[in-house]
């Protein structure tokens, strides 16, 4: 019998991640250390007072970075929405603006569950960005747990050893050097 897979273990990852305050290089290089295979722009408008943000900029270095790019502009928060606290009453608004996005919704999620994705915005902090509410909604319906990249540092994956109920103390010492590489 041979040693279980990590990944049938665990449930998938959806990432997420705002550009603010970093360059695309590093954005790039931190999708990259994620193991991202498609960066999914939530943004309702992908326009960005910083060149290298805007669509068709960002879509070719990501694409010369070795990502794929797709927009869905519907999933993004609407100018109106974007200016209410994010004391709940954002949640709640956007929430309500997703039911009049199912289409796209349901297209997200079926990306998340074939596809490793992060969902793009500008603003670095989750916690005050529509991309929190969007990931624990498509977190919910893939089961996945949600990683929110910051820019400019660097994603690690998890990694797993496992070891028979007999192994030595020599090889459990081995395993966790193994890790810490």
């Amino acid at each position: 019998m041979g040693v279980p897979s990590y990944d049938s273990l665990v449930t998938s990852t959806l990432w997420t991640v705002g550009y603010g305050g970093t360059t695309i290089e590093h954005l790039i290089d931190d999708l990259r250390s994620a193991e991202i295979a498609t960066v999914v722009d939530t943004r309702a408008n992908p326009f960005s007072p910083r060149p290298a943000f805007r669509r068709a900029a960002l879509e070719r270095a990501l694409t010369e970075g070795g990502l794929r790019y797709v927009t869905i502009p519907a999933l993004g928060a609407p100018k109106d929405i974007r200016s209410l606290p994010t004391d709940g009453s954002f949640q709640a608004a956007y929430e309500r603006h997703l039911a009049s996005a199912m289409p796209e919704l349901t297209d997200l999620i079926r990306r998340a569950e074939s596809e490793r994705i992060c969902l793009l915005c500008a603003e670095a902090d989750p916690a005050e960005c529509h991309r929190s509410v969007l990931a624990k909604r498509v977190a919910r319906s893939i089961q996945a747990d949600i990683v929110h990249l910051r820019p400019g540092q660097r994603a690690r994956t998890g990694r797993a050893v496992f070891l028979a109920p007999t192994a030595t103390d020599a090889e459990i010492e081995a395993a966790v050097a193994a890790l810490r590489e």
